[in-house]
């Protein structure tokens, strides 16, 4: 009975109905395989690539029509702020500029933020003059002057003040690069309040607190012991 059961097998697989079938769904098959091969290498367009632009220091209005004529689109993702590009310009991108990419695909880019951003003073009270100062520099802003009044610790920071005298307490929220006073405390006598004069720019130097002509000369002699310039 086994015999005649794989008789009959074999007689059904080299049948021509079987074949029939067998070759109709290779055929489907093959068919299915190339119309998802071609599709794909459609979808991907391949063996289609564009050289991406640098596209540094444009700004948006400028990068809209050149990535159309690339068939690439953009998308802006960060904002950030960089003093020395102008406003709402392109200072990051991705992908970088000269790789290829297939057409059709996005370019994300970083722009320079339109205003400055503003940051919060920290509090300088109690340290030394150097790290008061560096601290301050770290975070952006410019020490441009420092200030000397009556305290118990020479070179110890008070606090900090605007170039028009407004004292700010730790904490305010101001721009990044405003340019601040550095008011720390002074022991000896005759220059009690009187402001170290920092030179700001090759055009002059900017005078904060009590005048220079209300100091007689030998008090601002630098003898290391009253004033100590900081650059």
């Amino acid at each position: 009975m086994k015999k005649n059961t794989i008789k009959e097998a074999f007689s059904f697989i080299f049948s021509k109905v079987f074949l029939k079938h067998f070759l109709a769904g290779v055929g489907a098959f093959l068919l299915l395989f190339f119309l998802i091969l071609f599709g794909l290498r459609f979808y991907t367009n391949h063996g289609e690539s564009v050289k991406v632009p640098d596209l540094h220091n444009m700004k948006i209005a400028q990068v809209g029509p050149i990535l159309s004529e690339l068939d690439l689109k953009y998308e802006i993702v960060d904002s950030v702020y960089n003093p020395n590009a102008a406003p709402g310009s392109v200072i990051e991108q991705t992908p970088i500029a000269g790789e290829r990419i297939k057409t059709g695909r996005t370019i994300y880019l970083a722009i320079n933020a339109q205003s400055k951003p503003l940051i919060s003073v920290p509090d300088v009270a109690d340290l030394s003059l150097r790290n008061a100062q560096a601290t301050l520099e770290s975070l952006g802003f410019q020490v441009v002057s420092i200030q000397r009044v009556p305290s118990e610790y020479r070179d110890l920071a008070v606090g900090v003040k605007t170039v028009m005298g407004q004292n700010l307490s730790a904490g305010s929220k101001i721009e990044v690069g405003s340019k601040l006073v550095l008011v720390v405390g002074s022991s000896s006598e005759g220059i009690d309040g009187v402001a170290v004069e920092v030179d700001e720019s090759a055009e002059g130097e900017v005078e904060f607190g009590a005048p220079a002509s209300q100091a007689e000369p030998n008090r601002m002699s630098g003898s290391g012991k009253d004033i100590e310039e900081f650059f």
